[in-house]
């Protein structure tokens, strides 16, 4: 054993390394702690007096970390400046507690609902759905490529999403074969929603980030 980190005064529940390996996040209902691996020392201390810490993550430079708490808000603090709080969001559309984080470049990617995991970019504030599961969801895990997520159903199932695709176009599958059939492009910003127009299939709308609503014509 190399060592024990034992400054924790509630019970611990998430770890996160950073990029490099050199440090390590530790999440405890009180706080999150970072710690420098070789000499186990524990180098700062992020929290909010009075609000329950319960995910954490590194963003993928190594200058920030992002914090999930109990009251439906995500905050950031940057690493090198005494852990300053840079930013905070909360989502009024929230069911449920954040459970698990984690960062694709600008985006971080939250379970914070039973059945939906989020997206929120932290430059334009944005909300999103990226994936929605009929069972509830226990957990996820990001490859390091960041090409991939790996989702835990509480049914013990467990789901391989591609979370790769561009945010900002549409795709179109086959619903009986899972085949794709192809992409509509045009939005500039992440698409939040689609609808199909129930008397005409051929003809959806689609409503995005970028402040527009495009109607496609598939015919």
């Amino acid at each position: 054993m190399k060592h024990i980190l034992n400054q924790h005064q509630t019970p611990a529940v998430r770890t996160s390394w950073s990029p490099d390996d050199n440090e390590l996040l530790t999440c405890g209902m009180d706080a999150v702690r970072r710690w420098e691996v070789k000499s186990g020392q524990c180098l700062h201390v992020y929290q909010k007096p009075g609000i329950t810490m319960i995910s954490c993550a590194w963003l993928p430079d190594g200058k920030y970390i992002v914090c999930g708490m109990v009251n439906w808000s995500v905050c950031l603090w940057e690493v090198e400046v005494d852990g300053a709080e840079s930013q905070s969001w909360t989502c009024k559309q929230m069911t449920a507690n954040v459970l698990e984080m984690a960062t694709i470049g600008d985006q971080f990617i939250i379970i914070c609902t039973e059945h939906n995991i989020l997206l929120l970019n932290r430059h334009t504030n944005v909300w999103s759905t990226a994936i929605h599961e009929v069972q509830p969801i226990t957990s996820f895990w990001l490859s390091e490529d960041n090409k991939f997520l790996l989702v835990d159903l509480l049914k013990e199932e467990i789901h391989l999403w591609n979370v790769e695709k561009e945010p900002h176009l549409v795709y179109a599958w086959n619903r009986a074969t899972g085949t794709p059939l192809g992409t509509l492009s045009g939005h500039t910003g992440i698409v939040n929603c689609f609808s199909w127009n129930l008397k005409n299939s051929h003809m959806l709308p689609s409503a995005s980030a970028d402040r527009t609503i495009r109607i496609w014509d598939l015919e």
